[in-house]
């Protein structure tokens, strides 16, 4: 039928989908992390990327399952867009790990828990304030998860848009040779694809 995907090709993106998928969870969990640790984390690192990448898990899984030509497409676009996001996401968490590793290591000798909050004396600021002293290399934790699960997505996502296009742009067309002997022994072959119906001339000359 012409609005179904190659089942292969389908198979091949569901799998990837789900894969990324897995990527998808961990970006989410530390965002949540993130922004229940940070006070003011409106930027919700991790959270973007991630529900776009659980986007993709469930339009590859229902091109599986359904061998939908429209949810391969949907599948192919979400890649070529975020495969731009997730290599952002690598850069904004390698750099955001750096600045926490970096205040981790100060944290030790020139901040302290006061009450219920981090104080850090000196010029030593914290990027964002957060109640607990301890939660620094909690966040430093999560920044490193997102930079090593995100190169994964990267390259995951990459392969998910070759999957997408061999199955959309690059799809075969099945094509069915029928040979016809007419009663005066002459023998005639059409062509027939699953795209549209052959044509046939309205008369035929000997």
């Amino acid at each position: 039928m012409a609005g179904e995907a190659e089942p292969g090709k389908a198979k091949a993106a569901g799998i990837v989908g789900i894969l990324i998928g897995c990527i998808a969870l961990i970006n989410l969990i530390c965002g949540f992390i993130y922004i229940g640790l940070v006070h003011g984390a409106v930027d919700g690192a991790g959270l973007y990327s991630g529900f776009g990448q659980l986007i993709i898990a469930i339009l590859g899984v229902v091109t599986w399952l359904k061998l939908s030509k429209g949810a391969f497409v949907g599948y192919l676009v979400m890649c070529i867009l975020w495969l731009i996001v997730t290599i952002v996401q690598v850069i904004i968490a390698l750099i955001a790990w750096l600045i926490w590793w970096w205040f981790k290591t100060e944290a030790k000798k020139y901040c302290a828990q006061v009450g219920e909050k981090c104080i850090c004396h000196g010029s030593k600021v914290l990027p964002t304030p957060v109640d607990d002293c301890d939660s620094i290399a909690t966040i430093e934790s999560v920044f490193i998860a997102m930079v090593i699960a995100n190169v994964i997505g990267t390259i995951l996502i990459f392969a998910g848009s070759i999957i997408g296009c061999m199955g959309t742009c690059c799809a075969k067309t099945n094509t069915t040779n029928v040979v016809v002997v007419t009663t005066t022994g002459m023998v005639m072959t059409t062509t027939t694809t699953n795209e549209a119906p052959p044509e046939y001339p309205a008369t035929v000359k000997y």
